[in-house]
Parts: structure tokens; sequence; C-alpha cells
């Protein structure tokens, strides 16, 4: 349950391909950063909207017009084409009605909508989780899953020597990728660099340490690659995911 001083809380998922389940709750005039995170999230919000947010290929910031509590399912990368009846790569930058990803979700949306929108969070969560999981096929693309797990592991190797240790060519490995997580390898690697300097920083002492720690090539590459992808200098994108307020890659 998500206390009355937090507007933002996740909550781990023992589902393969499922990150995590969150809940927020916003008032109007909040303006979160969104920033890129490779993934994409199924969101039901009270007033009844049951949409799928894409990748995002660039920060941005949300507008909420009034209160709203919503909560939500948050994909790994690679795992939405498990949900998905469409190419990953068409919902980036995109947040449509879950309907736009085929049938089973529009049926799923029929499900929802005969349930207080404004009920329990928790039970919301759970119960959009559920749903998740019943949609969920079997991977289909265990290359890119591959892929993915390496980048995540050594966000710092070069997509040739990715691809060459997987044994595809480059092109092949992006066309695949951008099929299966929205967009290429080269910039799912930027945007785990970029999210893995909140898992270290807590341990990492100062700058330069913390750019090798993440998997940058250097100090100077951290704070250009952070800039792009998110506005901030490192030290402000760092405060901003410490805050109370932190919403993650949500609306």
């Amino acid at each position: 349950m998500l206390p009355p001083e937090r507007t933002y809380a996740e909550f781990p998922s023992p589902v393969d391909g499922i990150r995590c389940t969150w809940e927020r709750r916003s008032q109007a005039g909040d303006r979160p950063l969104i920033v890129p995170d490779g993934c994409v999230d199924l969101i039901w919000f009270s007033d009844g909207r049951l949409e799928a947010a894409g990748p995002d290929t660039a920060a941005r910031q949300a507008v909420t017009l009034g209160p709203l509590e919503m909560v939500g399912v948050r994909l790994a990368p690679s795992a939405a084409r498990r949900v998905s009846a469409i190419p990953v790569g068409e919902l980036c930058d995109q947040q449509p009605h879950v309907a736009a990803l085929g049938a089973s979700w529009l049926e799923a949306a029929h499900v929802l909508t005969g349930h207080d929108p404004n009920g329990a969070m928790p039970a919301r969560r759970k119960m959009l989780a559920d749903l998740t999981v019943r949609a969920m096929r079997p991977a289909e693309d265990g290359l890119v899953l591959a892929a993915v797990q390496v980048l995540e592991a050594s966000p710092g190797i070069k997509v040739g020597d990715l691809a060459v240790g997987l044994g595809v060519g480059v092109r092949q490995l992006h066309r695949r990728f951008v099929d299966e997580v929205g967009y290429g390898p080269k910039t799912l690697a930027r945007v785990i660099r970029v999210g893995r300097l909140v898992d270290v920083a807590a341990t990492v002492p100062d700058l330069a340490s913390l750019s090798s720690a993440a998997g940058f090539a250097s100090q100077a590459h951290m704070c250009d690659e952070v800039r792009a992808l998110t506005t901030l200098t490192p030290v402000r994108f760092l405060e901003e995911r410490r805050g109370p307020s932190y919403v993650g890659s949500l609306l």
C-alpha cells in the first residue's frame, strides 16, 4: 500500500519479464520528468484509462491536470513483444490505449472497465499484473533476450563486439532489437548506463569512479550521455532520483 506521504512506489515481481509493478498518486500541476529506461509500462488510471507507454527515446516532462491514482506493470526490455501483436518499435514515444497491442488487450480492457478504477490500488495493481501474465507468450527471440542480458551485465560493450559474440551481423541485430525492444542495442546500452548510475551511486564516492562503475568510457562521456538522455547533469539527475516524488519512466 502506498503511504500517504509517498507519491510513487515499486513492488518486485517474481514473473520473468516483469521488472516490477507500481503505484503512483499525483496531483494537479505535477510535472514529473520521464527518463528513458527501455521498458514498456501498462498503466491503469483512476479515471478509467488503460494505456501502454512505449519506450521513450528522450526525456520528457508530463503534466497532470487533476488528482489521479494509477497502477502499472513495467515490462523489461524485450518482454513487451511477448504481450504485443505489433513490433515494439511502433510504440516508441507513444502512449496508446492497450487495445493497440492486439485483440487480447481489448478483451482485458473490457474486464478492467467492469471494475472500480478508484478501488484500492494494491487490488487493482494485482488485477492488472494477473491480466498481463495471462497475455504473455513464451519468448520468441532468444537472441535479443541474450543480447539484453549481456548489455545489462556489461553496458560498456561495443555493439560490434556484442554482435560478433552472438554470431550475427550488426544490422541484423539492430533490426531484431527494434522489433523486440523498440530501439537498437546502442541506444539501449546508453539507457542502461544512465540507469545504472542510480544503482552504483550509493557505494561509489566520486564522479570519476562512478562513470567507470556505470560503464562509461570517461567522466566526460558520462556527463554528455546523462545530459542527452535526461536534460540534467549527473549530480542533478541523481538528486532527482533520490527524491520522494521520483516516478521513473511513468506518466
